[in-house]
């Protein structure tokens, strides 16, 4: 486990450009590794049934490394999470053209989104809070191509159950899309294949997605697919059966309600006997089951393969301002995004 050395002092002043680690503790051990890179989670320790600890998160060593993060290990991303068809979109009778850095496409807010920025940290003293802390940024009209000035806060909140509470806010001066997620790849046996977890869904529905992995528009029932995770299923079974992996949006049975938390998954690994629950206010679930990780370069000097982690992104509907039949995206002046998920790694019941 990492010790209170690794902890960025609350008074210390430093240049804004070099990346810094920040530590929040419980009384119970476990612990989540913050930097301001990409208001990223770098690190979460939790224990096993044996008493061991492990980090169940991949990622570097390094901050400054989350500043150039191709994978998206624990980072932040906007403005818009996951895909934008041909890296444009109408907006207030304008077109707007986006960067492209995903073939023609947009994905996880363009090359200069919110995961390669270096945000400003804030810690906070919240009740019922182990420690919490808020990272912060303004996103400039125009940047990745994006309308309007956008403030965004992003806090983490650990609790004394060993949940990890995520909080999202933005607002804006002009109409524009916010879809915001964390994109950590989850592996509970804290090294090696996350193949032999098993992971339930509560969605009766997943997107249909062509070959760019960009919706078609149908929503298909998940009742006799491989991708029916209303029951627990093993991934590397269901691989057998989807070989190019999962990487699909899951459309939530529950409605968002008032920004409560709802659970909606269940990630289990029989072998350590951790489990991740993941509650949201949001309408669908990414499921990505680290496909393109190919010896990635890690953390002590681990190289990641396929299917090292897996990636549960609580967010709203993919290409949503080029889908009018998607549950729409859009922030107006005077209003507040909002959004919140909460991990929580503990032993399986």
């Amino acid at each position: 486990m990492p010790d209170d050395a690794s902890s960025q002092s609350r008074g210390a002043e430093r240049p804004p450009e070099i990346a810094r680690r920040y530590t929040l503790r419980n009384r119970r051990g476990t612990t989540a590794v913050l930097t301001d890179a990409g208001a990223s989670l770098m690190e979460f320790w939790s224990v096993d049934r044996n008493g061991g600890w492990a980090d169940v998160v991949l990622g570097h060593d390094a901050p400054q490394a989350y500043l150039h993060n191709d994978n998206y290990f624990g980072c932040t991303v906007g403005r818009v999470a996951n895909r934008i068809s041909l890296s444009s979109f109408e907006c207030s009778g304008a077109r707007h053209t986006l960067t492209a850095n995903e073939g023609e496409h947009h994905l996880h807010g363009g090359a200069g989104g919110f995961s390669s920025r270096l945000w400003r940290a804030e810690w906070l003293d919240l009740p019922g809070a182990a420690g919490a802390l808020r990272f912060s940024l303004r996103s400039a009209d125009g940047e990745e191509g994006y309308p309007g000035n956008l403030d965004v806060s992003v806090t983490y909140q650990l609790d004394e159950q060993d949940g990890l509470l995520i909080e999202y806010q933005a607002s804006t001066d002009k109409t524009t899309p916010v879809n915001l997620t964390n994109h950590s790849y989850w592996n509970l046996a804290g090294e090696g294949s996350a193949l032999g977890h098993t992971l339930q869904v509560q969605a009766g529905e997943y997107l249909e997605v062509d070959a760019a992995l960009l919706p078609t528009g149908r929503r298909l029932a998940v009742a006799g697919d491989a991708f029916d995770f209303r029951y627990p299923l093993r991934l590397g079974d269901v691989l057998k059966q989807r070989p190019a992996g999962v990487d699909h949006c899951f459309v939530l049975n529950a409605a968002p309600r008032d920004n409560a938390l709802r659970d909606v998954a269940l990630l289990t690994d029989h072998s350590s006997g951790r489990s991740l629950q993941v509650a949201t206010t949001e309408p669908c679930l990414q499921v990505y089951s680290g496909n393109v990780l190919d010896r990635v370069e890690g953390k002590s000097g681990r190289l990641y393969a396929q299917h090292s982690g897996i990636c549960l992104e609580a967010q709203g509907y993919i290409n949503a301002p080029n889908r009018p039949e998607f549950p729409a995206i859009w922030l107006q002046p005077g209003e507040v995004y909002r959004q919140r998920t909460r991990y929580r790694c503990a032993l399986a019941e």
